[in-house]
């Protein structure tokens, strides 16, 4: 099933678990689903509460399992170049290395 049907088939319900889904690691674009959700005839107010519920429940899932593997993950990356790179990467750029990751398609 893909998002399109997923908001056809559940409305503001299916909305929200790609959007949910989009917020995670899965690279899946929720902004198809919003547009469908759009042109379905969704009132835009029930499609922008959603799909902010659905992100922002995302977000913290991310937050979560950073919280709780945050260690075990920067341990793991330490014993590879790549790692090591992406995580001085990090040192050195921190918060402006994420400054494009709210843009739609690109983020």
């Amino acid at each position: 099933m893909n998002l399109v049907e997923w908001v056809t088939e559940y409305g503001v319900w299916g909305l929200g678990v790609v959007a949910f889904i989009g917020a995670t690691i899965v690279p899946i674009s929720s902004e198809v689903a919003v547009v469908a959700a759009l042109m379905l005839g969704i009132p835009p107010w029930q499609v922008l509460l959603s799909a902010s519920i659905g992100n922002s429940l995302g977000a913290s899932l991310n937050f979560g399992l950073g919280w709780l593997f945050g260690a075990r993950i920067q341990t793991k990356l330490l014993q590879s170049r790549g790692g090591r790179q992406a995580l001085q990467w990090t040192e050195r750029y921190g918060k402006w290395g994420l400054l494009g990751s709210w843009l739609p398609v690109l983020g």
